[in-house]
């Protein structure tokens, strides 16, 4: 993956997080991996490529493998804007790594 510009202010946390996602407002459901997080946003991996500034839903399958404590910024269902969108060179069957920022609450 190309080098990228580091622009969080928020510490990311690693983990392998196997979730759901889909668009919001519109049918299917696919599935990936977060891969890290913080209070803002997460990164996503998964076979599907997502348009910039598409609205998804994230839900959380499974998490089980996180390291330190247990993670207070953890949303198991959340909404995200997709903030870039890349396409991986890697075999193991995810096509895309993709950049999200989680919309708060109002």
């Amino acid at each position: 993956m190309d080098e990228i510009d580091e622009r969080r202010d928020k510490e990311r946390k690693w983990c392998k997080w196997e979730v759901n996602w889909s668009h919001f407002n519109q049918g299917g459901n696919f599935k990936g991996h977060i891969l890290n997080f913080s209070q803002e946003g997460s990164y996503l991996e998964t076979a599907q490529p997502i348009i910039l500034g598409t609205t998804v839903l994230i839900r959380v399958a499974q998490c089980t493998d996180f390291r330190g404590e247990y993670p207070k910024d953890l949303r198991f269902n959340t909404f995200a804007e997709v903030k870039w969108c890349r396409e991986l060179n890697i075999s193991e069957g995810a096509c895309y790594g993709v950049g999200l920022r989680y919309h708060f609450p109002v």
